[in-house]
């Protein structure tokens, strides 16, 4: 009768432990998603910054896209550059364009950010009338994550 009320409280203490462990883990997992996103007021103001570019870039004035990138930069302390992209097939078979139609060259701003990394992601804003994207290194004020050190 002792064994097993002693099998029993050591299966209420594993089951017990187990669970903790899981809802330690889920927690840490919910918290470090909710610290990687991106703020949507920062999203939205990269997209402009896209729109605006583009509309510099369709108009064919490249100085004039050249003096608002350095303006941004100089604002926001960043890397940034309108670059164009086409895949070029060299060898094997020819693609399916609709299923593969440019290249990505940074992170879109609607991907959660890896809180590990010490430096800023390269973010890609595409253009919508061209094949060419808005280019630039995450500026510090928009990094998320300010308390994973602390969670962590």
């Amino acid at each position: 009768m002792k064994r097993r009320l002693l099998w029993k409280f050591l299966l209420i203490i594993a089951t017990g432990a187990v669970a903790l462990f899981y809802l330690i883990d889920h927690f840490a997992s919910v918290t470090e998603e909710g610290m990687s996103r991106l703020d949507e007021a920062y999203q939205q103001e990269m997209t402009a910054w896209g729109r605006e570019a583009e509309a510099l870039y369709q108009t064919g004035n490249i100085e004039a896209l050249n003096l608002w990138i350095d303006e941004l930069q100089l604002r926001e302390d960043t890397q940034a550059a309108v670059v164009q992209m086409a895949v070029q097939r060299l060898a094997g078979n020819q693609l399916n364009e609709d299923a593969y139609t440019g290249y990505n060259f940074g992170r879109p701003v609607f991907i959660p950010i890896h809180l590990y990394f010490a430096h800023n992601p390269l973010m890609e804003v595409p253009f919508e009338q061209e094949n060419a994207s808005l280019v630039l290194v995450l500026p510090d004020r928009m990094r998320p994550g300010s308390y994973w050190n602390t969670v962590r």
